[in-house]
């Protein structure tokens, strides 16, 4: 197990590759969320970003978890569970802009 000490940084890293993805494909409308709840809902509102709404959920969860909970996360962890969820959310944002 990987016991280093900046795995949480690395959760939240991966969570704002996602934000980015997602602001990537909001700027194509002109439009940027200012907050992470105002964007969680709009994109459980838009047919295009709601497929990718859960894994987004998660991620931040999860960064929030491992930042102000501090959840301790492997090496595994980060490889198995987040990793995909963040690739889902570039592969579809990448498939509609």
């Amino acid at each position: 197990m990987d016991t280093s000490s900046f795995l949480d940084w690395a959760v939240t890293g991966i969570f704002y590759e996602g934000v980015h993805w997602v602001e990537a494909y909001l700027s194509k409308y002109s439009f940027h969320s200012i907050d992470h709840g105002k964007r969680m809902r709009y994109m459980r509102q838009d047919v295009i970003l709601h497929p990718i709404s859960g894994d987004m959920e998660q991620l931040k969860f999860d960064s929030e978890n491992a930042r102000y909970q501090c959840h301790k996360y492997t090496k595994n962890n980060i490889n198995k569970d987040l990793i995909p969820k963040v690739d889902q959310i570039k592969n579809h944002i990448q498939s509609v802009i």
